[in-house]
């Protein structure tokens, strides 16, 4: 894949302790190759050496401040600052601000607290702060010097959105990776009132190390985060992160076009990482902090997705605010072009889709429209851009799956336009992944007995709806059918077993065909199927079905 590659030319002023980066920025005509995976670069670091001594005093004493220096770099979208050697006095703080006061972080004693209390790193990134200038204070309250202090030996300014417009330009006609055709991402307040800017809101930006952007998403109940491993793969990286949530404009006109723009709430700045792979490219961590009940989670589906199957993205591409990739070029919604795409690292087929996504939107999730569960892990390009099958890493997380991953339950909608597909059940996993599905309400009724190998085909299930505005009753026929990795698609109640292989979900669709007797109407309802294990009929599964028929 090809992208311009933007080089920066720099001058460097020290005044005092002030340290300013005046950028000009001199562009490259040529194109150069990108790694698939590669993670998002959104500023630059500088090399820096101010440790504070009694010689570098300041004249400021007021409050106990002993020193001050400022970081400034004209229309940096942010700035962060890397301490290395912290160990103040009891009694002695630093704080990073910008110059208002506002935004600010303090450290004291060891360095940066991590991880809920379970670590204290003496070498850091601090929390950026957004805009162009930062503000670090070193307060001595203890008068005490010898082996004591702290050394700023880098530090990092986001890329001024002024000086890239032509980029923007580039990203808008789909010149840069990841972009199918026309860019027909948009802004997540465009989506307000629909389910999937709900679940959006538990999809957060992340700044790693000073000047990566990738996405990431909470998962299960319990406060867990899930990314790429392209972008954070190592213990460090986790703890040197900003987790950003809700950062998006306030309506569906607000630009946030730029490097960290439409600032949101950074509410954690480390985590503790649980598992990571490479070949899955795909990290779990686990944050400080349960934040599920201010943005939700998300849930997964142990299940292959199904082709032409509707799906969307939330992302943070290019660092900028949340987009969601719901369209493509023809004005259709979004849905999986292929479950067998090149994987872009060692894995497994990697699922292929046209939503288009860009450099930064890596550690997205994939997102089902029907159920709106997790069906794969966004993490490369380049269209089809690629996503690792969710339902490969739920089996490589094993017992650390976070608690409520996984859904418990399928309350879903048959429609005339858009098959419902169950995620699997290993019901009688001692035995293998054999189970079988029938109808099991007296709305509902088709086949019921378990056969062991039919020829493949579907079942009818007969549903009874109500029709909205006659308020009549009507009998509606649904086609079943499941799927599995060694066999055709086979009637819903037949067994299905392929030795270790966790698939066999049902698939209920509707077809005119089936129904041409059935008056004009709108039709609503639901019933429930069971999923029963094979071996022993104890154990069971419950799927609640909800229909809503259209019939002109």
């Amino acid at each position: 894949m090809k992208c311009v590659i933007r080089f920066l030319v720099v001058t460097l002023f020290v005044m005092s302790l002030t340290l300013i980066y005046n950028p000009s920025f001199a562009f490259a005509d040529s194109l150069q190759s990108v790694s698939l995976t590669q993670v998002y670069q959104v500023g630059t670091k500088e090399p820096e050496s101010f440790q504070p001594n009694q010689e570098n005093a300041s004249e400021i004493t007021k409050n106990g401040l002993y020193q001050e220096k400022v970081f400034h770099s004209p229309g940096a979208s942010y700035i962060a600052v890397h301490f290395t050697k912290f160990n103040l006095a009891e009694g002695d703080y630093v704080t990073v601000s910008d110059p208002q006061g506002n935004h600010l972080s303090r450290y004291e004693g060891k360095g940066k607290v991590v991880r809920g209390g379970e670590a204290v790193l003496p070498e850091f990134w601090a929390t950026h702060l957004p805009g162009d200038t930062a503000l670090v204070r070193y307060y001595n309250y203890s008068g005490l010097f010898e082996g004591y202090g702290f050394l700023i030996d880098e530090w990092a300014h986001g890329f001024p959105k002024e000086n890239f417009n032509e980029l923007f330009h580039q990203e808008d006609q789909g010149d840069l990776e990841a972009i199918c055709g026309e860019n027909n991402k948009e802004w997540a307040p465009c989506y307000k009132g629909d389910e999937m800017y709900e679940k959006a809101r538990a999809v957060a930006r992340l700044l790693i190390n000073g000047n990566y952007a990738c996405t990431g998403w909470l998962i299960g109940s319990q406060g867990n985060l899930m990314t790429n491993n392209h972008c954070i793969k190592s213990q460090s990286d986790a703890d040197n992160t900003d987790y950003q949530f809700m950062a998006e404009g306030a309506t569906c006109s607000t630009s946030c076009n730029s490097w960290f723009a439409c600032p949101g709430k950074v509410e954690a700045t480390s985590g503790k990482l649980i598992k990571t792979d490479y070949n899955l490219d795909y990290s779990l961590i686990k944050l400080p902090d349960n934040l599920t009940s201010s943005y939700g989670y998300l849930q997964l589906r142990n299940a292959m997705p199904n082709i032409g199957e509707r799906i969307y993205i939330p992302q943070h591409p290019q660092g900028w605010g949340k987009q969601l990739a719901v369209k493509v070029d023809d004005g259709s919604f979004a849905s999986i072009y292929s479950t067998s795409q090149p994987p872009c690292k060692g894995g497994p087929g990697d699922i292929g889709y046209y939503a288009d996504t860009a450099r930064g939107s890596s550690g997205s999730p994939v997102i089902a429209y029907q159920d709106h569960l997790v069906v794969a892990l966004h993490h490369c390009a380049n269209c089809p851009n690629r996503g690792v099958p969710i339902n490969a890493i739920i089996s490589d997380l094993g017992d650390d799956l976070p608690p409520n991953a996984l859904a418990t339950s399928n309350e879903a909608m048959v429609t005339d336009y858009q098959p419902f597909v169950s995620r699997n059940y290993a019901l009688d996993a001692e035995r293998g992944t054999v189970y079988y599905v029938v109808p099991e309400q007296t709305d509902a009724f088709g086949p019921q007995t378990a056969i062991w190998s039919g020829q493949p085909g579907y079942s009818e299930i007969k549903v009874s709806l109500k029709d909205l505005l006659t308020h009549d009753i009507a009998e509606v026929i649904l086609r079943g059918q499941r799927s599995s990795g060694c066999n055709a698609l086979k009637k819903m109640n037949d067994g299905i077993m392929c030795y270790d292989y966790q698939q066999g979900p049902l698939t209920l669709t509707y077809h005119e065909e089936d129904n041409e007797t059935l008056p004009a109407g709108m039709y609503t309802g639901s019933f429930y199927v069971l999923a029963r294990g094979w071996h022993d009929h104890s154990v069971n599964q419950y799927l609640k079905i909800d229909v809503e028929i259209k019939k002109q």
